[in-house]
């Protein structure tokens, strides 16, 4: 052991600044947890069935030939069948996941419908770091899916969107989708 007076010191204080670190990104990821249960996905589907009745929503649905998974919010047009794939990633690492799923049903399904997938991403996923990361990744594959297979549009939402408090609710993320349905059905009709 050290009986270094003045390098204990040192030490100390490195250790209590490194403490706080730690408890100020305790404290933020805690934040961002309660923030991330601001938006529930039945609310969301109400507020869609109600904003954008030509659609039919379901929670937890999917097109008939996806096999076992779902979609968090799950449309399909009335008129014309298309499909609208509405995912919330609230505060878990894998979104990715769910743009691959969608790229996935799209490429295996020759007779498949066309598909709009929209991640809406809590502000988790804008925090520095490996969260941040994995969105750019996630915004980067949906991009780029989009490319390879003209059945896939991909489009998502940022944390300005995101409830901020309880009375909120899902305002901003229905009237953006609706704007987003809008502008992905006049590219059908001109296709």
């Amino acid at each position: 052991m050290v009986n270094d007076p003045e390098l204990f010191e040192k030490w100390k204080k490195w250790y209590e600044k490194q403490q706080k670190i730690r408890d100020d990104q305790k404290k933020r990821n805690e934040e961002l947890r309660e923030l991330s249960e601001l938006l529930r996905e039945k609310e969301l589907a109400g507020q869609l069935g109600i904003k954008l009745p030509s659609l039919d929503w379901r929670l937890q649905g999917k097109p008939p030939e996806m096999g076992r998974q779902r979609v968090d919010i799950f449309g399909t047009s009335k008129k014309t069948g298309y499909y609208v794939f509405v995912e919330i990633e609230k505060n878990r690492p894998t979104s990715i996941y769910n743009v691959v799923k969608a790229w996935q049903y799209v490429e295996d399904n020759r007779q498949a419908k066309p598909v709009l997938l929209i991640q809406v991403f809590s502000p988790y996923h804008f925090d520095t770091g490996d969260n941040k990361r994995r969105l750019n990744q996630t915004i980067f594959i949906g991009e780029q899916a989009s490319k390879t297979n003209t059945k896939l549009t991909y489009r998502y939402l940022g944390k300005e969107y995101w409830p901020t408090d309880e009375g909120e609710g899902p305002i901003k993320i229905v009237d953006k989708i609706a704007l987003l349905i809008s502008d992905y059905e006049k590219n059908i009709k001109s296709m």
